[in-house]
This record gives C-alpha cells, sequence and structure tokens, in this order.
C-alpha cells in the first residue's frame, strides 16, 4: 500500500493494519501540532472529508492508496466560512420549498425535502462548531458562531416538537418565519464579520 501525504509519497511500514494505526496517530499529531488539518483523504480512487479513518480500518485488505491532503487552520477557516454562506443563502432560498408543502398534507417528497432540510442544519451548527475550534478564528466571528449553533439547536428542537405532535402548520411557519428571519440575521452578521475579520 502506498501512502501519500500532500502529493509526496512516505516510506511508511503498511504491512500490517497496527503499523498503519501507528503511522496514523503520529503522523496526524504531528500535523495538527504544526497549525494543519487533514482537508481529505482519498483512498484508492474515492475521496472522503470524513469518515476515512474506520472507511481504512474496514477495507484495510483492498486498499491500495491512500493520499492525505492537508490544509492550514487559517485556510480551512476562510473555506467553511465561505461554504457556510453560501449554504445559508441555497437554505434561503429554499425556505418556501421546504415550507410550503406543510401547509397541506406533505408527501414523500416533501419528506424527503424536509430532511434535507433538517440535515442542512446539523452541517450548519457542526461546521459552525468547527470555526470555533481552530484557533486562527477572529474574535468577531465567535459570537456569529455560537448563534448559528443556538439557532440549530432550538430550530431543530422546535420541528422535532412539532413532528411528535404532528403539527404541519406548526412546521411551515418556523420554516417560513422564525427560522428564515434567523437564517437572513445570521447571512448579515456572517457577512459582517468576515468583512471586519
Amino acid at each position: 500500500m502506498q501512502i501519500w501525504v500532500d502529493q509526496q509519497l512516505q516510506d511508511v511500514d503498511s504491512g500490517s493494519l497496527l503499523t498503519l494505526n501507528n503511522f496514523w496517530s503520529k503522523f496526524t499529531k504531528e500535523l495538527f501540532s504544526s497549525g494543519r488539518f487533514i482537508h481529505y483523504v482519498q483512498i484508492n480512487d474515492d475521496v472522503f472529508y470524513d469518515g476515512y479513518e474506520s472507511i481504512i480500518r474496514e477495507n484495510y485488505e483492498h486498499i491500495n492508496k491512500i493520499a492525505i491532503y492537508s490544509i492550514q487552520q487559517a485556510d480551512a477557516l476562510k473555506e467553511s466560512l465561505e461554504e457556510l454562506s453560501s449554504y445559508i443563502s441555497r437554505m434561503i432560498a429554499s425556505t418556501d420549498q421546504v415550507a410550503s408543502p406543510f401547509y397541506g398534507e406533505p408527501q414523500q417528497e416533501d419528506w424527503d425535502l424536509f430532511q434535507q432540510y433538517c440535515a442542512g442544519l446539523e452541517w450548519m451548527q457542526q461546521t459552525a462548531s468547527f470555526c470555533l475550534a481552530i484557533q486562527t478564528i477572529e474574535p468577531e466571528m465567535v459570537p456569529v458562531m455560537k448563534r448559528i449553533e443556538a439557532f440549530v439547536l432550538d430550530t431543530l428542537s422546535a420541528l422535532k416538537s412539532q413532528l411528535e405532535s404532528e403539527d404541519w402548520t406548526a412546521i411551515a411557519d418556523i420554516i417560513s418565519y422564525e427560522s428564515l428571519t434567523n437564517l437572513e440575521e445570521l447571512l448579515t452578521s456572517l457577512k459582517g464579520a468576515e468583512e471586519h475579520a
């Protein structure tokens, strides 16, 4: 098995999962201490942004090549903030499409879109948490990221409560009014903080 790090072949004994694990532990410790993160890992021909460690463990015997690509903390933060802004914009644009069917009887495709919306909220929270964990985050960004985390937790809790009581109209109202207003405010705050950072 070949192990590559940032397009450089590594001299690694990958003869067993244990030796590969030892390399991985040492490598990630050195990487993180140098202010870098794993950006993504290519296993054979497939690219993974997360979950790659378990994929490697579960498929070790079938892997020919592992290519690890790293990124500086500052670059990871910048990329995450750009993706967050873009994603919030798309969530704002999809609000009516997600909410409208719940003013009636939602069909299966409406439920699928609703699940994607909730998954998008969870992604926002994970991204905000990631940004808060990066040591190079500007102080102006901290309150915005914390508001994103709180907004997502509150919104998902409210949606879950209405799902349990099968109040579809309340779900539509949460998405159309509360969530939309918060998303617009968060986007404005995020862009403002980016300009001052």
